[in-house]
């Protein structure tokens, strides 16, 4: 997906975003500034920088900022429209609540730039109201990163839009709750990209991705994150691959688990009792104990390997292999 810049204006109305920042001022971002530097005092309405008591609102249309301090921390951000870039080595730290409206993009395109969300449930893409496209934040740089630090929630961060994962080497931490609703999703694009998002707690997720995927369940098998498939996890052509190192779970009968031709999904830790179908035109790998009451449609050049000692059941009763070995890997080749 292409994405270009939008300046479609939308209400400078922060009121949702602001309540878990009540008492900090407001600064707003003066889209006649004649730089795009953020340390630029004149370039902010009022003529401070902003700084970590402060509320920031980026309007769309004019100039945009490029984040250009190497560490800086904040109270909370309303992208509303406009776009938020990141010079190289930089790192934002907003420990109240981001939003970010449609049409809004945060691109965090600087080499490891670094963007940090120390807030509770402090994440909202949106895609409510008005605008062309719902709000976006891009990992679009070599060892970007977007951490999400706060360790409980009762929502969880509310994503209506994507988060697109652009370059090699970017990582995703997740140490709360976060929820992807509607059409939104972690989306790949780099073929050549590694990617590691890292798990405490639960990602509800679509997932597309066509570079090097990992996700990892930290901690001990019994607190290991938890990603959940609530729509559809599909490792596409040119590669992709999507391994999955965490503890797994589907919601319903209708989320697939879908492998690409010339792609591959991995399962590789524990076990794993789902209700999704599988539709399998690639290689899929079982290194875990993988059950699904879902249907299984192995279509031509699709390939099921199962490791040594491990078995993938679908329909709740055919197996491969049925018995297990306990020595030897087994590869079931489609028709």
């Amino acid at each position: 997906m292409n994405r270009q810049k939008m300046t479609t204006a939308i209400g400078i109305s922060a009121v949702a975003m602001l309540v878990g920042s009540a008492g900090a001022q407001t600064i707003t971002w003066d889209t006649s500034a004649t730089t795009a530097s953020w340390n630029n005092a004149s370039n902010w309405v009022g003529g401070v920088v902003p700084g970590a008591s402060n509320n920031v609102v980026i309007p769309s249309g004019g100039q945009q900022p490029q984040f250009d301090v190497s560490s800086a921390t904040i109270a909370a951000l309303d992208v509303q429209g406009g776009t938020l870039s990141f010079a190289a080595n930089t790192s934002l730290t907003v420990t109240g609540a981001v939003n970010i409206e449609k049409d809004g993009l945060i691109n965090v395109n600087g080499t490891s730039a670094k963007m940090i969300l120390s807030g509770v449930d402090a994440l909202d893409i949106d895609d409510s109201t008005g605008g062309t496209n719902p709000g976006l934040l891009q990992l679009n740089a070599s060892g970007a990163e977007l951490r999400l630090t706060a360790d409980s929630s009762t929502t969880g961060h509310q994503l209506d839009g994507p988060i697109e994962i652009r370059d090699s080497q970017a990582f995703m931490a997740v140490n709360n709750n976060m929820i992807f609703k509607g059409s939104s999703k972690v989306e790949g694009f780099d073929d050549g990209a590694q990617v590691k998002i890292a798990l405490n707690k639960r990602l509800t997720s679509r997932v597309d991705f066509v570079g090097q995927m990992e996700i990892l369940g930290l901690g001990s098998p019994s607190l290991a994150g938890i990603f959940d498939n609530e729509d559809i996890v599909q490792a596409t052509v040119n590669g992709g691959t999507i391994k999955i190192n965490s503890r797994i779970e589907d919601g319903a009968a209708s989320d697939k688990w879908r492998v690409d031709s010339g792609a591959v999904l991995q399962f590789s830790r524990g076990s794993a009792s789902l209700v999704g179908a599988f539709v399998v035109s690639g290689d899929l790998d079982i290194d875990a104990d993988v059950t699904t009451s879902g249907a299984l449609t192995c279509n031509t050049a699709g390939k099921i390997v199962v490791a040594a000692n491990r078995q993938f059941t679908y329909d709740s009763s055919t197996s491969i292999p049925d018995p297990v070995d306990p020595v030897n890997e087994t590869t079931h080749n489609c028709p």
